[in-house]
């Protein structure tokens, strides 16, 4: 399925031939936060997120996957709750202005599947907080984190309720 489509990139459900155009590609901050939280290579975080994710996506530009991301699936079935991801490359940078136009509503969908997404996020990782500031993520504390503890803090994205409008 596609979820959005610019003159420069496009959205669609992930496959996973995907793993093998974004895995050399990563930002070299995010391969950090990575090795950081599991001790996983891009690959191994790739293929893990894909295989446990009940929802999973792609950004493609120029026939290159320059994002992936998703909702882990959550051990309860009735939860509703999720953990989010979304790993990048460099290469996203050149259809910002395209992609973070469709973010805030792309948060929102995923909101409709659970009402509250969270996860932690290295503070070693500063265009991941940018972009979660600007796409409106609540933050909580900073704690060890991983497999290294690492400082990382939590974020939250919570779907508005109806009568708070």
């Amino acid at each position: 399925m596609e979820y959005y489509r610019s003159n420069l990139a496009y959205c669609r459900d992930a496959d996973i031939k995907d793993i093998a155009s974004l895995k050399d590609n990563l930002r070299s901050t995010t391969v950090d936060e990575l090795w950081a939280v599991h001790h996983f290579t891009p690959e191994q975080s790739l293929f893990y997120s894909f295989s446990h994710s009940v929802f999973c996506f792609s950004i493609i530009a120029d026939n290159e996957v320059l994002a992936m991301g998703g909702i882990l699936r959550p051990k309860d079935l009735l939860a509703k709750e999720a953990a989010i991801w979304f790993l990048t490359s460099q290469k996203l940078d050149k259809v910002e202005r395209s992609f973070l136009r469709q973010c805030r509503n792309f948060i929102k969908i995923m909101l409709e599947m659970y009402p509250m997404l969270y996860n932690y996020v290295d503070i070693r990782n500063k265009p991941a907080i940018l972009w979660l500031k600007w796409i409106g993520a609540e933050f909580g504390e900073i704690v060890p984190f991983g497999v290294d503890n690492r400082m990382f803090q939590y974020f939250t994205f919570r779907k508005e309720e109806e009568n708070a409008r």
